[in-house]
């Protein structure tokens, strides 16, 4: 062997004992530390949507309040233990998680002298809705002249589910709030500074919020949150130590086991997520009402036409070709489609008793709304 091919042997060592230390030592990548595994098994679901839910999601970029970090997900203030009642028939039903999961029987948060919402997307649960009437209506009886309606955005769609631009907000218990200003009254959410923000109204209504631990999550700008946080302690004369167990400032942008909690894109509005236990639990006895065959998944079919191939169907639908064989038990040999043949395509989710529910009503009240014009 000679010395030259020596000294390259060495070389190539050396070069791959660094690439192993550099990728043993290197950090986890940005994007799963930053969404989390969660988040990519969400985007990578192509069966259980029809092709045009998956596009409408893809086509939306995520708002702000929905790219929530793992670290702020997984810790979080204990969730309380009311006294539970048994489900009935008609009490909203909160199904799955917040960014995978779907609303039954949900209650609409209307508009009153109090606040202005957004017909079709302001459905939650009977204790998320509650929760902000209750801390309104707490603002304007401590504050009985010159208080703005508060501006409230979006909640969840009438049976929950999939709501671009945003990843959560699908099982009624997220909710974007604007926060009260000094200024002209917004009749949309708007960007605040802590000059501009009605602080001793924002904060009422926070301070009822966090009443009994009905809120999981609150995110809100951190420099807004210092001007709320000095006026709990120097004017509501709030304990240090009680505001320690609420406020993530003024030790960090984001302290684990505490709700208010920074996270960027929040100097419009404030995200809550509610814990909502009785419309969790609600969800077993849902599932025992109405049995478990309400939650099998729908197929999604497709016509064959004439010049199909497997490969094309493949392509038009995002799939590959060994899962439409695999979902349409098609032998691995080379197949014959037929003009007119039936292809499974992917799944739908089902309608849910409840949600159709929840869209006549919607649909009874424009009615009513409309005669009441004439």
């Amino acid at each position: 062997m000679t010395r030259s091919l020596l000294r390259r042997m060495t070389h190539i060592t050396l070069a791959l004992g660094v690439l192993c230390t550099t990728a043993a030592a290197s950090p986890p990548l940005t994007s799963l530390a930053s969404f989390g595994a969660e988040d990519f098994q969400l985007w990578s679901q192509p069966l259980w949507l029809a092709s045009a839910d998956r596009e409408a999601v893809t086509a939306h970029e995520p708002a702000a309040d929905d790219m929530i970090p793992e670290d702020h997900v997984d810790q979080g203030p204990p969730a309380p233990e009311p006294v539970l009642k048994p489900y009935a028939p008609g009490d909203s039903v909160s199904i799955g998680k917040p960014n995978r999961g779907y609303l039954a029987d949900g209650v609409q948060l209307d508009a009153n002298a109090h606040m202005y919402t957004r017909p079709k997307r302001n459905w939650g649960t009977q204790e998320a809705v509650n929760a902000i009437r209750t801390a309104a209506a707490a603002v304007n009886a401590k504050f009985p002249e010159g208080t703005q309606k508060l501006v409230v955005g979006d909640l969840s769609l009438p049976g929950g589910g999939r709501f671009p631009p945003h990843k959560s907000h699908q099982s009624g218990r997220d909710a974007d709030i604007g926060y009260y200003v000094k200024t002209t009254a917004p009749t949309r959410l708007m960007r605040v500074n802590a000059n501009t923000m009605d602080v001793p109204r924002t904060w009422t209504f926070l301070e009822s919020l966090l009443a009994d631990g009905k809120v999981r999550f609150l995110f809100i700008d951190y420099r807004l949150q210092r001007a709320l946080y000095t006026h709990a302690r120097d004017v509501e004369k709030v304990p240090t130590e009680q505001l320690a167990k609420w406020f993530s400032y003024p030790k960090a942008r984001v302290v684990r086991g505490v709700p208010i909690r920074h996270l960027k894109g929040h100097a419009d509005h404030m995200h809550v997520r509610f814990f909502a236990p009785q419309a969790v639990a609600n969800f077993k006895g849902y599932v025992d009402h109405h049995g478990p065959d309400i939650l099998k998944p729908v197929p999604v079919h497709y016509r064959v036409r004439k010049g199909d191939s497997l490969y094309r169907i493949s392509r038009k639908f995002r799939l590959k070709i060994k899962q439409l064989r695999k979902m349409n038990r098609l032998r691995r040999r080379k197949t014959r489609l037929r003009p007119g043949q039936k292809l499974v395509v992917g799944w739908r989710r089902p309608t849910l008793p409840g949600m159709a529910t929840s869209k006549k009503a919607l649909k009874s009240k424009k009615k009513a709304s409309k005669s009441k014009r004439m």
